[in-house]
Protein backbone atom coordinates (compact mmCIF):
# COMPACT_ATOMS: atom_id res chain seq x y z
CA UNK A 1 0.00 0.00 0.00
CA UNK A 2 3.38 2.54 -0.29
CA UNK A 3 1.34 3.84 -3.05
CA UNK A 4 -1.86 4.96 -1.97
CA UNK A 5 -0.02 6.16 1.42
CA UNK A 6 1.76 8.44 -1.27
CA UNK A 7 -1.36 9.38 -2.45
CA UNK A 8 -3.00 10.00 0.73
CA UNK A 9 -0.12 12.57 1.45
CA UNK A 10 -1.07 14.38 -2.34
CA UNK A 11 2.78 13.12 -3.34
CA UNK A 12 0.58 11.19 -5.98
CA UNK A 13 -1.40 12.55 -8.51
CA UNK A 14 -4.68 10.74 -10.64
CA UNK A 15 -6.12 13.81 -11.53
CA UNK A 16 -4.75 13.19 -15.67
CA UNK A 17 -6.94 10.25 -15.36
CA UNK A 18 -9.63 11.19 -14.77
CA UNK A 19 -9.75 11.09 -10.74
CA UNK A 20 -9.92 13.41 -8.14
CA UNK A 21 -9.91 13.35 -4.50
CA UNK A 22 -13.07 15.17 -3.20
CA UNK A 23 -15.09 14.31 -0.19
CA UNK A 24 -13.81 11.24 1.89
CA UNK A 25 -17.49 11.18 2.76
CA UNK A 26 -20.63 9.83 0.61
CA UNK A 27 -24.01 10.49 0.84
CA UNK A 28 -24.85 8.08 -2.21
CA UNK A 29 -27.31 5.56 -0.81
CA UNK A 30 -25.23 2.98 -3.11
CA UNK A 31 -21.76 3.40 -0.92
CA UNK A 32 -21.39 0.33 0.89
CA UNK A 33 -21.12 -0.14 4.62
CA UNK A 34 -17.50 0.30 5.44
CA UNK A 35 -16.21 2.39 2.61
CA UNK A 36 -13.03 4.68 2.60
CA UNK A 37 -13.06 6.66 -0.55
CA UNK A 38 -10.50 6.95 -2.89
CA UNK A 39 -11.43 9.77 -5.42
CA UNK A 40 -14.47 11.34 -7.42
CA UNK A 41 -15.26 11.43 -11.24
CA UNK A 42 -17.34 14.40 -11.25
CA UNK A 43 -19.54 12.59 -14.06
CA UNK A 44 -22.96 11.19 -12.78
CA UNK A 45 -21.44 10.73 -8.80
CA UNK A 46 -18.52 7.81 -9.88
CA UNK A 47 -16.35 7.40 -7.24
CA UNK A 48 -13.66 4.89 -6.02
CA UNK A 49 -12.87 3.23 -2.68
CA UNK A 50 -12.19 0.53 -0.08
CA UNK A 51 -14.49 -1.58 1.77
CA UNK A 52 -13.72 -2.41 5.16
CA UNK A 53 -14.59 -6.18 4.55
CA UNK A 54 -12.49 -6.62 0.88
CA UNK A 55 -9.23 -5.55 2.41
CA UNK A 56 -6.81 -3.92 -0.57
CA UNK A 57 -9.61 -4.52 -3.12
CA UNK A 58 -10.28 -1.43 -5.09
CA UNK A 59 -13.95 -0.90 -5.74
CA UNK A 60 -16.07 1.49 -8.28
CA UNK A 61 -19.68 2.77 -7.31
CA UNK A 62 -21.75 3.74 -10.14
CA UNK A 63 -25.47 5.14 -8.70
CA UNK A 64 -26.66 4.52 -12.27
CA UNK A 65 -25.48 0.81 -12.10
CA UNK A 66 -27.23 -2.28 -11.63
CA UNK A 67 -29.40 -3.46 -8.53
CA UNK A 68 -26.70 -5.01 -5.91
CA UNK A 69 -23.94 -4.63 -8.33
CA UNK A 70 -24.05 -0.19 -7.68
CA UNK A 71 -20.85 -1.08 -6.10
CA UNK A 72 -18.27 -3.75 -8.13
CA UNK A 73 -14.68 -4.30 -8.09
CA UNK A 74 -11.44 -3.22 -10.50
CA UNK A 75 -8.39 -4.14 -9.22
CA UNK A 76 -7.23 -6.62 -6.17
CA UNK A 77 -5.21 -3.72 -4.93
CA UNK A 78 -4.42 0.04 -5.39
CA UNK A 79 -0.51 -0.80 -7.21
CA UNK A 80 -2.97 -3.14 -9.98
CA UNK A 81 -5.24 -0.21 -9.40
CA UNK A 82 -2.43 2.23 -10.84
CA UNK A 83 -1.49 -0.29 -13.20
CA UNK A 84 -4.68 -0.30 -14.90
CA UNK A 85 -4.70 3.64 -15.35
CA UNK A 86 -0.97 3.21 -17.03
CA UNK A 87 -2.62 0.74 -19.66
CA UNK A 88 -5.74 2.07 -20.07
CA UNK A 89 -5.22 6.09 -19.78
CA UNK A 90 -8.43 7.24 -18.13
CA UNK A 91 -10.62 5.88 -15.38
CA UNK A 92 -13.27 5.42 -17.70
CA UNK A 93 -12.52 2.55 -19.55
CA UNK A 94 -11.34 0.53 -15.78
CA UNK A 95 -15.61 1.88 -15.17
CA UNK A 96 -17.17 1.19 -18.05
CA UNK A 97 -15.26 -2.45 -19.02
CA UNK A 98 -17.57 -5.34 -17.78
CA UNK A 99 -20.63 -3.88 -19.84
CA UNK A 100 -18.21 -4.42 -22.42
CA UNK A 101 -17.67 -7.04 -25.42
CA UNK A 102 -13.57 -7.31 -25.84
CA UNK A 103 -14.88 -5.44 -29.17
CA UNK A 104 -16.35 -2.44 -27.92
CA UNK A 105 -13.55 -2.06 -25.43
CA UNK A 106 -10.95 -2.20 -28.03
CA UNK A 107 -13.12 0.10 -30.28
CA UNK A 108 -13.63 2.41 -27.29
CA UNK A 109 -9.45 2.29 -26.35
CA UNK A 110 -8.94 3.21 -30.50
CA UNK A 111 -11.40 5.88 -30.34
CA UNK A 112 -10.09 7.51 -27.01
CA UNK A 113 -6.21 7.48 -27.55
CA UNK A 114 -4.00 8.30 -24.80
CA UNK A 115 -2.93 12.11 -24.93
CA UNK A 116 0.42 13.04 -25.32
CA UNK A 117 0.63 15.09 -21.78
CA UNK A 118 -1.05 11.61 -20.34
CA UNK A 119 1.29 9.48 -22.01
CA UNK A 120 4.34 12.03 -20.14
CA UNK A 121 2.49 11.15 -17.05
CA UNK A 122 2.44 7.74 -17.68
CA UNK A 123 6.04 7.45 -18.41
CA UNK A 124 7.06 9.81 -15.35
CA UNK A 125 5.02 6.99 -12.88
CA UNK A 126 6.52 4.25 -14.36
CA UNK A 127 9.77 5.46 -14.17
CA UNK A 128 9.28 6.88 -10.50
CA UNK A 129 7.21 3.64 -9.00
CA UNK A 130 9.12 1.01 -11.27
CA UNK A 131 5.73 0.00 -12.24
CA UNK A 132 4.71 -2.00 -15.70
CA UNK A 133 1.38 -1.18 -17.22
CA UNK A 134 -1.43 -4.58 -16.84
CA UNK A 135 -0.87 -6.46 -20.20
CA UNK A 136 -4.38 -6.90 -20.51
CA UNK A 137 -6.51 -4.86 -19.25
CA UNK A 138 -9.80 -5.92 -20.59
CA UNK A 139 -9.26 -9.48 -19.13
CA UNK A 140 -8.36 -8.11 -15.97
CA UNK A 141 -11.10 -6.08 -15.49
CA UNK A 142 -13.73 -8.93 -16.95
CA UNK A 143 -12.78 -11.65 -14.89
CA UNK A 144 -12.33 -9.99 -11.58
CA UNK A 145 -15.89 -8.48 -12.09
CA UNK A 146 -17.52 -12.20 -13.00
CA UNK A 147 -16.08 -13.80 -10.59
CA UNK A 148 -16.55 -11.97 -7.18
CA UNK A 149 -19.77 -12.46 -5.26
CA UNK A 150 -22.10 -9.46 -5.13
CA UNK A 151 -24.09 -10.94 -2.24
CA UNK A 152 -21.22 -10.32 0.13
CA UNK A 153 -21.47 -6.30 -0.33
CA UNK A 154 -22.80 -4.76 2.86
CA UNK A 155 -25.30 -1.73 2.13
CA UNK A 156 -26.63 1.09 4.21
CA UNK A 157 -30.45 0.01 5.48
CA UNK A 158 -31.74 2.99 3.12
CA UNK A 159 -29.92 1.12 -0.38
CA UNK A 160 -33.20 -0.94 -0.14
CA UNK A 161 -35.32 1.65 -0.41
CA UNK A 162 -33.97 2.31 -3.48
CA UNK A 163 -33.34 -1.26 -4.89
CA UNK A 164 -36.16 -4.16 -3.82
CA UNK A 165 -33.95 -6.50 -1.76
CA UNK A 166 -35.66 -9.65 -4.12
CA UNK A 167 -33.60 -7.97 -7.26
CA UNK A 168 -30.09 -8.44 -5.72
CA UNK A 169 -27.90 -11.01 -6.13
CA UNK A 170 -28.52 -14.11 -4.07
CA UNK A 171 -25.58 -15.75 -2.13
CA UNK A 172 -23.79 -18.14 -3.62
CA UNK A 173 -24.36 -21.52 -1.68
CA UNK A 174 -23.00 -24.38 -2.81
CA UNK A 175 -24.90 -27.12 -1.99
CA UNK A 176 -25.16 -30.78 -3.20
CA UNK A 177 -28.15 -33.19 -3.55
CA UNK A 178 -28.68 -36.74 -4.50
CA UNK A 179 -31.37 -35.47 -7.39
CA UNK A 180 -29.07 -32.90 -8.26
CA UNK A 181 -26.84 -31.65 -11.32
CA UNK A 182 -23.71 -29.79 -11.48
CA UNK A 183 -25.10 -26.71 -9.76
CA UNK A 184 -24.51 -24.36 -7.31
CA UNK A 185 -28.09 -25.82 -5.68
CA UNK A 186 -29.83 -28.85 -6.63
CA UNK A 187 -33.09 -29.87 -7.27
CA UNK A 188 -34.76 -29.48 -3.69
CA UNK A 189 -35.91 -32.64 -3.14
CA UNK A 190 -34.24 -34.05 -0.42
CA UNK A 191 -31.60 -32.49 2.01
CA UNK A 192 -28.13 -31.07 1.18
CA UNK A 193 -25.43 -33.96 1.31
CA UNK A 194 -22.93 -34.05 3.71
CA UNK A 195 -19.80 -33.06 1.91
CA UNK A 196 -16.34 -34.80 2.61
CA UNK A 197 -12.66 -33.71 1.14
CA UNK A 198 -11.32 -36.59 -1.18
CA UNK A 199 -8.65 -34.52 -2.99
CA UNK A 200 -7.61 -37.67 -4.67
CA UNK A 201 -5.28 -36.67 -8.01
CA UNK A 202 -4.57 -39.48 -11.11
CA UNK A 203 -3.54 -39.37 -14.83
CA UNK A 204 -5.22 -41.52 -16.68
CA UNK A 205 -5.70 -41.32 -20.92
CA UNK A 206 -3.63 -39.07 -21.41
CA UNK A 207 -5.56 -36.52 -18.85
CA UNK A 208 -5.09 -35.12 -15.74
CA UNK A 209 -8.29 -36.21 -13.18
CA UNK A 210 -8.79 -34.52 -9.76
CA UNK A 211 -11.44 -36.26 -7.20
CA UNK A 212 -11.95 -33.19 -4.65
CA UNK A 213 -14.89 -34.21 -2.95
CA UNK A 214 -18.09 -36.66 -2.40
CA UNK A 215 -21.53 -36.12 -0.79
CA UNK A 216 -23.06 -38.51 1.55
CA UNK A 217 -27.11 -38.42 1.11
CA UNK A 218 -29.56 -40.28 2.72
CA UNK A 219 -30.39 -42.01 -0.48
CA UNK A 220 -26.77 -42.42 -2.33
CA UNK A 221 -23.67 -41.26 -2.56
CA UNK A 222 -22.67 -38.33 -5.04
CA UNK A 223 -19.17 -38.25 -6.55
CA UNK A 224 -17.60 -34.83 -8.80
CA UNK A 225 -15.28 -36.19 -11.26
CA UNK A 226 -12.93 -33.22 -12.93
CA UNK A 227 -10.71 -33.70 -15.28
CA UNK A 228 -8.55 -31.76 -17.80
CA UNK A 229 -9.52 -30.92 -21.02
CA UNK A 230 -6.00 -30.37 -23.25
CA UNK A 231 -7.47 -30.53 -26.03
CA UNK A 232 -10.27 -28.64 -25.41
CA UNK A 233 -12.88 -31.16 -26.26
CA UNK A 234 -15.55 -32.37 -23.52
CA UNK A 235 -14.10 -36.52 -24.39
CA UNK A 236 -15.73 -38.43 -20.95
CA UNK A 237 -15.07 -41.46 -23.32
CA UNK A 238 -15.18 -44.08 -19.71
CA UNK A 239 -17.78 -45.48 -18.07
CA UNK A 240 -17.47 -45.03 -13.82
CA UNK A 241 -18.16 -48.06 -11.52
CA UNK A 242 -17.83 -47.31 -7.80
CA UNK A 243 -17.48 -49.26 -4.61
CA UNK A 244 -18.66 -49.14 -0.96
CA UNK A 245 -17.32 -50.95 1.86
CA UNK A 246 -17.09 -53.68 -1.12
CA UNK A 247 -20.29 -53.42 -2.51
CA UNK A 248 -20.33 -52.04 -6.11
CA UNK A 249 -23.15 -49.42 -6.36
CA UNK A 250 -25.71 -48.64 -9.23
CA UNK A 251 -25.16 -45.19 -10.77
CA UNK A 252 -28.99 -43.60 -10.80
CA UNK A 253 -28.23 -40.24 -12.74
CA UNK A 254 -25.46 -38.27 -14.08
CA UNK A 255 -24.83 -34.84 -15.66
CA UNK A 256 -21.60 -32.58 -17.01
CA UNK A 257 -20.53 -29.37 -17.02
CA UNK A 258 -17.21 -27.82 -18.88
CA UNK A 259 -15.37 -24.82 -17.98
CA UNK A 260 -13.95 -23.39 -20.75
CA UNK A 261 -10.58 -21.48 -20.42
CA UNK A 262 -11.38 -17.86 -22.64
CA UNK A 263 -8.91 -18.59 -25.15
CA UNK A 264 -11.11 -21.46 -26.49
CA UNK A 265 -14.27 -19.46 -26.41
CA UNK A 266 -16.31 -18.88 -29.27
CA UNK A 267 -17.01 -15.49 -29.86
CA UNK A 268 -20.15 -14.00 -27.59
CA UNK A 269 -19.92 -17.48 -25.68
CA UNK A 270 -19.86 -17.21 -22.07
CA UNK A 271 -18.69 -20.16 -19.17
CA UNK A 272 -21.92 -21.91 -17.34
CA UNK A 273 -22.04 -20.08 -14.07
CA UNK A 274 -22.49 -23.12 -12.11
CA UNK A 275 -19.15 -23.97 -13.94
CA UNK A 276 -17.54 -21.27 -12.61
CA UNK A 277 -18.75 -22.17 -9.44
CA UNK A 278 -17.80 -25.12 -9.31
CA UNK A 279 -13.69 -24.17 -10.34
CA UNK A 280 -13.96 -21.86 -7.56
CA UNK A 281 -14.86 -24.24 -4.50
CA UNK A 282 -12.54 -26.98 -5.97
CA UNK A 283 -10.01 -24.43 -6.78
CA UNK A 284 -9.59 -25.68 -10.14
CA UNK A 285 -6.89 -23.66 -11.91
CA UNK A 286 -9.06 -21.20 -14.33
CA UNK A 287 -6.83 -20.74 -17.16
CA UNK A 288 -7.30 -24.52 -17.63
CA UNK A 289 -10.31 -26.16 -19.70
CA UNK A 290 -12.50 -28.86 -17.43
CA UNK A 291 -14.90 -30.86 -17.32
CA UNK A 292 -17.04 -31.83 -14.35
CA UNK A 293 -19.04 -35.07 -14.20
CA UNK A 294 -21.27 -35.20 -11.07
CA UNK A 295 -22.60 -38.93 -11.01
CA UNK A 296 -25.12 -39.86 -7.95
CA UNK A 297 -24.86 -43.44 -7.06
CA UNK A 298 -27.99 -45.81 -4.73
CA UNK A 299 -26.66 -47.13 -1.43
CA UNK A 300 -25.96 -50.99 -1.75
CA UNK A 301 -26.99 -51.44 1.39
CA UNK A 302 -30.80 -51.16 3.38
CA UNK A 303 -29.49 -48.21 5.14
CA UNK A 304 -27.03 -45.69 4.86
CA UNK A 305 -23.57 -47.35 5.60
CA UNK A 306 -20.58 -46.01 7.42
CA UNK A 307 -17.97 -45.52 4.87
CA UNK A 308 -14.87 -47.51 5.93
CA UNK A 309 -13.69 -47.71 1.61
CA UNK A 310 -14.25 -45.78 -1.49
CA UNK A 311 -12.98 -47.30 -4.66
CA UNK A 312 -14.19 -46.03 -8.11
CA UNK A 313 -13.01 -48.10 -11.70
CA UNK A 314 -13.07 -46.34 -14.85
CA UNK A 315 -13.33 -48.00 -17.98
CA UNK A 316 -12.88 -47.09 -21.29
CA UNK A 317 -15.18 -47.09 -23.82
CA UNK A 318 -14.32 -48.22 -27.42
CA UNK A 319 -13.39 -45.80 -29.92
CA UNK A 320 -13.83 -46.25 -33.41
CA UNK A 321 -10.66 -46.90 -35.71
CA UNK A 322 -10.39 -46.58 -39.79
CA UNK A 323 -9.60 -49.57 -41.77
CA UNK A 324 -9.04 -50.85 -45.25
CA UNK A 325 -11.79 -49.49 -48.21
CA UNK A 326 -12.20 -52.27 -51.08
CA UNK A 327 -14.73 -53.37 -53.46
CA UNK A 328 -15.80 -56.70 -54.05
CA UNK A 329 -18.22 -58.41 -57.19
CA UNK A 330 -20.27 -61.07 -55.89
CA UNK A 331 -19.98 -64.42 -53.67
CA UNK A 332 -16.61 -65.65 -53.01
CA UNK A 333 -14.99 -62.91 -52.98
CA UNK A 334 -12.11 -62.44 -50.29
CA UNK A 335 -10.39 -59.10 -48.98
CA UNK A 336 -7.32 -59.74 -46.40
CA UNK A 337 -6.78 -57.00 -44.36
CA UNK A 338 -4.60 -56.29 -40.69
CA UNK A 339 -6.03 -55.52 -37.77
CA UNK A 340 -4.74 -51.88 -36.68
CA UNK A 341 -4.07 -52.76 -33.19
CA UNK A 342 -3.64 -56.82 -32.81
CA UNK A 343 -1.45 -56.59 -35.99
CA UNK A 344 -3.18 -60.33 -36.68
CA UNK A 345 -4.18 -61.02 -40.58
CA UNK A 346 -7.83 -61.87 -41.08
CA UNK A 347 -9.64 -62.48 -44.54
CA UNK A 348 -13.39 -61.13 -45.33
CA UNK A 349 -15.03 -63.81 -47.44
CA UNK A 350 -18.76 -62.47 -49.48
CA UNK A 351 -21.45 -65.07 -48.64
CA UNK A 352 -24.22 -63.54 -49.97
CA UNK A 353 -24.12 -59.91 -52.33
CA UNK A 354 -27.63 -58.72 -53.59
CA UNK A 355 -29.24 -55.61 -54.64
CA UNK A 356 -32.41 -54.92 -52.17
CA UNK A 357 -35.57 -52.08 -51.84
CA UNK A 358 -36.36 -50.45 -48.78
CA UNK A 359 -39.94 -49.33 -48.33
CA UNK A 360 -41.06 -46.65 -46.23
CA UNK A 361 -44.12 -45.94 -44.41
CA UNK A 362 -45.54 -42.64 -46.22
CA UNK A 363 -48.93 -42.55 -44.33
CA UNK A 364 -47.18 -39.92 -41.82
CA UNK A 365 -48.43 -36.22 -42.99
CA UNK A 366 -44.57 -35.25 -42.33
CA UNK A 367 -43.46 -37.80 -45.14
CA UNK A 368 -46.11 -38.08 -47.64
CA UNK A 369 -45.10 -35.30 -49.64
CA UNK A 370 -41.48 -36.80 -50.00
CA UNK A 371 -40.08 -39.85 -52.38
CA UNK A 372 -37.11 -41.85 -50.15
CA UNK A 373 -34.05 -43.77 -51.87
CA UNK A 374 -34.88 -47.36 -51.91
CA UNK A 375 -32.02 -49.01 -53.46
CA UNK A 376 -29.15 -50.68 -51.51
CA UNK A 377 -27.00 -53.70 -51.52
CA UNK A 378 -27.01 -56.23 -48.39
CA UNK A 379 -23.54 -57.89 -48.26
CA UNK A 380 -23.41 -60.75 -46.25
CA UNK A 381 -19.59 -61.80 -44.97
CA UNK A 382 -17.55 -64.42 -42.87
CA UNK A 383 -14.38 -62.94 -41.42
CA UNK A 384 -11.69 -65.49 -39.96
CA UNK A 385 -9.80 -65.51 -37.78
CA UNK A 386 -13.26 -64.78 -36.34
CA UNK A 387 -14.17 -60.95 -34.95
CA UNK A 388 -17.40 -59.85 -33.00
CA UNK A 389 -19.23 -58.40 -35.04
CA UNK A 390 -19.93 -55.51 -32.59
CA UNK A 391 -16.16 -54.76 -33.07
CA UNK A 392 -16.09 -54.96 -36.55
CA UNK A 393 -18.24 -52.71 -38.83
CA UNK A 394 -18.19 -52.60 -42.73
CA UNK A 395 -20.17 -49.58 -43.82
CA UNK A 396 -20.33 -47.84 -47.41
CA UNK A 397 -18.22 -44.62 -48.15
CA UNK A 398 -21.34 -42.63 -49.60
CA UNK A 399 -23.80 -40.93 -47.35
CA UNK A 400 -27.68 -42.14 -47.91
CA UNK A 401 -29.05 -39.98 -50.95
CA UNK A 402 -31.53 -37.14 -49.63
CA UNK A 403 -35.40 -36.70 -49.64
CA UNK A 404 -36.49 -35.27 -52.21
CA UNK A 405 -40.07 -33.26 -52.99
CA UNK A 406 -42.60 -35.18 -55.04
CA UNK A 407 -43.44 -32.98 -58.20
CA UNK A 408 -47.22 -32.39 -56.54
CA UNK A 409 -46.17 -31.62 -53.00
CA UNK A 410 -47.30 -28.80 -51.10
CA UNK A 411 -44.57 -26.25 -50.21
CA UNK A 412 -44.63 -27.41 -46.15
CA UNK A 413 -41.96 -28.95 -45.37
CA UNK A 414 -38.76 -28.75 -46.18
CA UNK A 415 -37.06 -32.02 -45.81
CA UNK A 416 -34.03 -31.73 -48.63
CA UNK A 417 -31.16 -31.35 -46.38
CA UNK A 418 -32.65 -33.56 -44.14
CA UNK A 419 -30.19 -37.23 -44.36
CA UNK A 420 -32.54 -40.49 -44.34
CA UNK A 421 -32.11 -42.20 -41.07
CA UNK A 422 -34.46 -42.71 -38.63
CA UNK A 423 -37.52 -40.01 -38.43
CA UNK A 424 -38.72 -40.05 -34.96
CA UNK A 425 -41.66 -38.54 -33.25
CA UNK A 426 -43.23 -38.16 -29.89
CA UNK A 427 -44.41 -42.05 -30.01
CA UNK A 428 -41.22 -43.44 -31.82
CA UNK A 429 -39.88 -44.14 -35.02
CA UNK A 430 -42.09 -43.27 -37.79
CA UNK A 431 -39.89 -44.33 -40.76
CA UNK A 432 -37.25 -47.04 -39.81
CA UNK A 433 -33.68 -47.29 -41.73
CA UNK A 434 -33.24 -50.71 -43.37
CA UNK A 435 -31.21 -53.39 -41.15
CA UNK A 436 -30.43 -57.13 -40.81
CA UNK A 437 -33.50 -59.40 -40.75
CA UNK A 438 -34.03 -61.62 -37.86
CA UNK A 439 -32.32 -64.71 -39.65
CA UNK A 440 -28.95 -62.84 -40.45
CA UNK A 441 -28.53 -61.48 -36.98
CA UNK A 442 -26.01 -64.16 -36.38
CA UNK A 443 -24.14 -63.07 -39.41
CA UNK A 444 -22.15 -60.19 -40.74
CA UNK A 445 -24.02 -58.11 -42.58
CA UNK A 446 -22.90 -54.88 -44.00
CA UNK A 447 -25.78 -52.26 -45.72
CA UNK A 448 -24.67 -49.91 -48.51
CA UNK A 449 -26.06 -46.32 -48.26
CA UNK A 450 -29.60 -46.20 -50.40
CA UNK A 451 -29.87 -44.54 -53.46
CA UNK A 452 -33.13 -43.49 -55.63
CA UNK A 453 -31.19 -45.34 -58.97
CA UNK A 454 -29.46 -48.68 -58.83
CA UNK A 455 -25.43 -48.50 -58.34
CA UNK A 456 -23.07 -50.70 -59.75
CA UNK A 457 -20.26 -50.92 -57.35
CA UNK A 458 -19.62 -50.09 -53.34
CA UNK A 459 -16.90 -48.91 -52.27
CA UNK A 460 -16.42 -50.36 -48.36
CA UNK A 461 -14.70 -49.40 -45.60
CA UNK A 462 -14.00 -51.48 -42.43
CA UNK A 463 -14.18 -49.69 -39.07
CA UNK A 464 -13.07 -50.98 -35.77
CA UNK A 465 -14.37 -50.23 -32.12
CA UNK A 466 -12.20 -51.09 -29.86
CA UNK A 467 -10.45 -50.24 -26.19
CA UNK A 468 -7.42 -48.26 -26.48
CA UNK A 469 -6.92 -47.58 -23.10
CA UNK A 470 -6.70 -50.35 -20.24
CA UNK A 471 -9.14 -49.76 -17.37
CA UNK A 472 -8.06 -47.80 -13.93
CA UNK A 473 -8.96 -48.46 -10.43
CA UNK A 474 -8.19 -46.18 -7.96
CA UNK A 475 -8.36 -46.01 -4.59
CA UNK A 476 -10.16 -43.03 -2.78
CA UNK A 477 -10.53 -44.23 1.25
Amino acid sequence: MRLYELYKKNKLDLSPFGIEKGDKKSDYFCTPKGAEIIGWTGVDGIHYCFIKDFGEMVFAINPMGLPGKHAFPVSCNFDDFIRLLLSCGQEAALEQAHVWTREKYDEYVKDNPISRESRDFISHLTDEYRLTPIDDPYKYLKEIYDEFDFSKIRYRADYYEWVPREECPKPKVWEVRYEGGVRAEGERKSKAGTEFTIGRSFEWDGRKFCIPAGYICSKGLVLDICFENTDGVNANNFRLCVTVNGNKMTEKRGSILMWIREGDLLEGQENNPDAALAVEHYSLDPTKSWTIIRSSFQWATKTKPKLKSLKIELAANPVSLPGKRFRVSGVSDSVEFVHPLTGVTHTLTVTEYKRDITEFDRSYELLKDYDFPKNHVVMTFNVTPELPRERFIVSDIRPNERPRKCQTADEKYDFVSMSVGIIGGADGPTAILFGPKKDDVEKHVALSALTFEPVETVDWVMTFREKTVDDISVDLI
